[in-house]
């Protein structure tokens, strides 16, 4: 993975490469979770919530699979998907993560990539 940056803070989280909001302020209740076409996947510890035709690709190469609505292995080997997600080698892209740093709050990954890459 090219880059990857996280944030501690409740607030908005937009798209590096266009600027459209994508994960909304987390005070906000009628915030809605949204995707752009640079999104390659939202995913948090409650499963994925959403995850592009190519990235779901590239998993499934590697012997993932995400029918259940998390990532998990053919083979049933464990993992930590995070690392996963980390450890992905897609250029122009970045990961971002948010979390409040309080306990019990739930993390939320979102990996943006150029639409060509």
């Amino acid at each position: 993975m090219n880059s990857s940056v996280t944030l501690f803070t409740s607030e908005r989280i937009h798209c590096i490469f266009c600027g459209q909001e994508v994960i909304p302020d987390l005070n906000d209740e009628n915030g809605v979770l949204d995707h752009c076409a640079h999104t390659q996947i939202i995913s948090h510890s409650e499963g994925i919530e959403y995850i592009s035709e190519g990235l779901e690709k590239l998993l499934a190469e590697m012997g993932f699979n995400t029918d259940d609505g998390f990532l998990s292995r053919d083979d049933d080997e464990d993992f930590d998907q995070w690392e996963v997600l980390e450890d992905l080698e897609i250029p122009n892209s970045l990961l971002v993560t948010r979390g409040s740093g309080t306990p019990g709050d739930i993390e939320v990954n979102v990996y943006f990539a150029l639409a060509d890459s």
